[in-house]
């Protein structure tokens, strides 16, 4: 594999899919510097700056949309553009493991803070994501924990901090689950919005997002909490919720449980004991810094294997939003929008637009963000592929690729990306800087099929005019996203 072969592996796993230009700047630089480019996302400057609460503002009566929706268009939108890709990559990760639905919480308020959350600590430490997590109002509110007092304890949450977020099923015991429940009794959150002025709501929430306050903060109500002793992995004490905490971060186990789950997510499924046990033991001896464990798979020899790469099947997102950074969708929206330094100030009409149509297709694919289907999150790889969303990623390059208002401008900055001296052969040239552009690797066979159909539309001689390049690139687009390689990174 050459140096920029590596480069885009790494911008596949790491990142959610590169113009050339990013590919060429990254392959200026050693791997590792390539890697740390990535990884120290926070030292990269967003030049396209978006608020969540951009979208939430009623362009007709400046009032906020509390709709979880506009929220997860944000989202797709800052997949989209940002400059930082890994650290969108991870939140979704995150978002996966400590999953969290709209369709239960009703709040996009709620669901904002709880994604904040996870983009915040993403390569951060795992034992203040999982502190921050737990008490998180969204979390709360999900796992029934403001439900859960002493006499009448709920158990959703104790179970799934246990079976999903941190030490995997059949690392505990049933009596385990029901003991620290009883220490998660009188966990609940309370909304800081004062309703005696409903005139002011607005206003409220605009003062509490500028001060960089919370509108929902958690509350632990004493007169709730059993305070009797619990034996909980066999040991005894007036345990506390904290104190359960403590437990399963200190717990072996967790460490190797969420390697597992990042290697899957990173690199390929099932990998063996010995493999993340090494990972672990870099977790366990960094006291749970997430940063070392991706250098850690990021620089393993298995990562760079035949069993790695170009092996996975992309989620909606690697597939949806790759296409549209592939096609330099940030600089284009960037010029249609204004910029405002104001987060409540609406955004652009055009650019609104483009979020909610690439937040659809990814949800006609089978992942509707900010809506996991369960508490288990959704399930990965082979999964995506079914006959209907097949259909639907097929028909990608009509619905978004057909749209003129989006697809124009976007062909006008790539043209001279893709366009070849005139000449023989040059038909063949074009394909080849797409499939470049687009990293996707085809047979022999395939190729000449797109070389055919770039000679029926003109080719070369027409990327400059986006009357004929449209409809030229839009079929182009229909037969390579028909192909199985373009399904794969």
């Amino acid at each position: 594999m050459d140096h920029q072969s590596r480069i885009r592996h790494l911008l596949r796993r790491f990142g959610l899919g590169a113009t050339l230009s990013e590919v060429r700047h990254l392959s200026k630089m050693e791997l590792s510097e390539a890697f740390e480019y990535l990884l120290d996302y926070d030292e990269v400057s967003e030049p396209y700056p978006i608020s969540p609460w951009e979208f939430s503002t009623n362009t007709n009566n400046d009032k906020i949309n509390s709709s979880g929706r506009l929220f997860s268009d944000w989202w797709a939108l800052k997949m989209a553009t940002t400059r930082r890709p890994l650290q969108e990559k991870i939140a979704l990760f995150w978002h996966d493991h400590f999953a969290v639905s709209d369709i239960k919480i009703q709040d996009g308020r709620k669901m904002i803070s709880y994604l904040q959350i996870l983009r915040r600590n993403a390569t951060g430490n795992f034992r203040t994501m999982l502190r921050e997590i737990s008490k998180e109002p969204a979390m709360v509110l999900f796992l029934d924990s403001h439900r859960n007092v002493k006499g009448t304890p709920n158990e959703n949450f104790a179970r799934e901090v246990m079976e999903l977020f941190t030490l995997g099923e059949g690392n505990y015991e049933e009596s385990d689950v029901l003991e620290a429940a009883r220490a998660f009794t009188g966990w609940s959150f309370r909304d800081t919005l004062n309703y005696r002025e409903r005139d002011r709501l607005n206003e409220q929430i605009r003062a509490k997002v500028n001060n960089g306050e919370s509108i929902f903060v958690f509350r632990n109500i004493p007169g709730r909490h059993d305070v009797g002793t619990k034996t909980i992995f066999g040991k005894e004490g007036n345990f506390t919720g904290d104190d359960v905490l403590s437990m399963l971060l200190d717990h072996p186990q967790t460490a190797r449980y969420i390697c597992y789950k990042l290697w899957e997510w990173f690199a390929y499924p099932n990998p063996d004991d010995a493999l993340v046990e090494r990972l672990a033991k870099v977790f366990r001896e960094s006291d749970y810094e997430i940063k070392p464990v991706l250098r850690a798979i990021a620089f393993s020899p298995e990562f760079w294997s035949k069993k790695a790469v170009r092996t996975k099947v992309k989620s909606p997102v690697d597939y949806t939003i790759a296409a549209m950074r592939q096609f330099n969708a940030s600089a284009v929206l960037a010029k249609r929008d204004s910029g405002e330094l104001d987060q409540f100030t609406p955004i652009d009409g055009t650019v609104r637009r483009f979020a909610s149509i690439v937040n659809r297709e990814m949800r006609r694919q089978g992942m509707s963000l900010l809506n996991p289907p369960s508490v288990e999150g959704w399930h990965w790889n082979e999964e995506w592929v079914t006959s209907e969303t097949m259909t639907h990623r097929i028909d990608l390059s009509r619905r978004i690729f057909g749209n003129r208002r989006i697809i124009e401008p976007l062909i006008e900055w790539t043209a001279p990306e893709l366009a070849v001296e005139q000449g023989e052969g040059d038909h063949a040239k074009l394909v080849d800087r797409l499939l470049e552009l687009l990293d996707v690797e085809v047979s022999r066979e395939q190729r000449w099929i797109l070389v055919g159909a770039a000679r029926r539309y003109g080719g070369n001689g027409v990327i400059y005019d986006t009357r004929k390049a449209v409809p030229m690139l839009r079929d182009m687009l229909k037969l390579v996203f028909a192909m199985p390689e373009a399904h794969i990174c």
